[in-house]
Order: structure tokens, then C-alpha cells, then sequence
């Protein structure tokens, strides 16, 4: 009896009984591109799916999504190297607002004409 091809799905009851070596690699090789076609189908199906962008809350120090309806994008003073003062971006995930209003007006009362705010060392 000749030995079956390793593609063969269904090999005679015979070939199995003699102890054909092709039987276990053909089954597996069967399921893994069965698995493998099923897990190709479902990502096609997914592929109308849109992400969304990240942004960083400065407050919390974690990434949220862009589109939080709560977030709010504020602009703090800063100095550069050379002392002179400028403008940074500063962006808060709602999560945050609260938290990062209280802190702000707690350094702008803090703050005497002069003194360099905690803003200033961050930047």
C-alpha cells in the first residue's frame, strides 16, 4: 500500500492502522489554517472600526482619549532658558479639571509679584 500525501483530509482506515506519520501533521495543519482563516475573517469584519487619537493629560500624567467631551486644553506661563517668559500648551482630561483648577488657583494666591511660580521650574 502506497503511503497517503499529507493532504489527504480523510486517509484510508488502513494507512491510520499501519501507522502513518502524515495523519497528526495534516490534522494540525488543518485546524491551524482553519483557526487562521477564521481569525482573518473576523479582523475583515473589524476594519470599518475608527480609533480615535490619544492625548496626554499634564494633570494626571496618563493618556485619555481626544475626544473626552470634559477635557480642556489651558495654556500656562513658563520661562525659557533665558528668562523670558512663554506660553505652554496644557491639556487636562476631565478626570482632571477639578483637581488641576484647585491647584492653579492655589499658586496664583500663592504667587507675590516677583516670585516665580511652580509653572516657571517646569518649564
Amino acid at each position: 500500500m502506497t503511503e497517503p500525501a499529507a493532504y489527504i483530509r480523510s486517509p484510508h482506515q488502513q494507512c491510520l492502522i499501519g501507522g502513518c506519520q502524515f495523519l497528526p501533521v495534516t490534522m494540525k495543519s488543518v485546524t491551524l489554517l482553519q483557526q487562521a482563516e477564521r481569525l482573518m475573517n473576523n479582523q475583515s469584519d473589524k476594519t470599518d472600526v475608527q480609533l480615535t487619537p490619544a492625548a496626554w493629560c499634564h494633570q494626571g500624567q496618563h493618556p485619555f482619549d481626544s475626544l473626552d467631551p470634559e477635557a480642556e486644553n489651558w495654556t500656562r506661563t513658563g520661562r525659557n532658558q533665558d528668562g523670558s517668559i512663554r506660553e505652554i500648551p496644557w491639556t487636562v482630561c476631565g478626570s482632571h479639571v477639578k483637581q488641576a483648577q484647585e491647584l492653579q488657583e492655589k499658586t496664583a494666591a500663592a504667587a507675590l509679584p516677583g516670585q516665580r511660580l511652580p509653572s516657571d521650574a517646569e518649564a
